[in-house]
């Protein structure tokens, strides 16, 4: 597995914890060039910070296969961070503001449960502003 966190930074607004790991999962599938239901994650509270999330990732096959063992070197994170922040870019959902989702960035199959507060353009936001 793979714990992803971004301290110091606090989003309280619903659905940008999810949105996020989606993306960076959409966009390790893309940088890592495998088949995104090869991996998955979720969310888990930072202790003491309620305001904060991490993002477990982990491969999703039998065994595991070294994807998020690959995400872990900072420059493979890098790229992987680019490719999310560049698959929210190039979707139109959601108009300028981007405040939707659709099955072209962040939907997809296993996360139906949470469709309706998927938003690319917190993503937008967040990554721009980490890149």
């Amino acid at each position: 597995i793979l714990k992803v966190y971004f301290p110091g930074y606090r989003d309280n607004r619903e659905g940008f914890g999810i949105s996020l790991l989606y993306a960076l999962l959409e966009g390790s599938s893309e940088a890592l060039e495998i088949e995104r239901q090869d991996l998955d994650g979720c969310l888990y509270p930072v202790m003491n910070d309620p305001a904060s999330v991490s993002l477990i990732l982990f491969d999703d096959v039998p065994g595991g296969a070294g994807h998020v063992r690959r995400m872990a070197d900072p420059e493979v994170w890098i790229e992987v961070m680019k490719a999310a922040f560049n698959r929210m870019e190039r979707c139109e959902c959601g108009g300028p503001t981007g405040n939707s989702s659709c099955y072209g960035c962040l939907r997809n199959y296993r996360n139906q449960f949470c469709h309706d507060i998927l938003n690319r353009g917190m993503v937008i936001d967040f990554l721009r502003s980490i890149i």
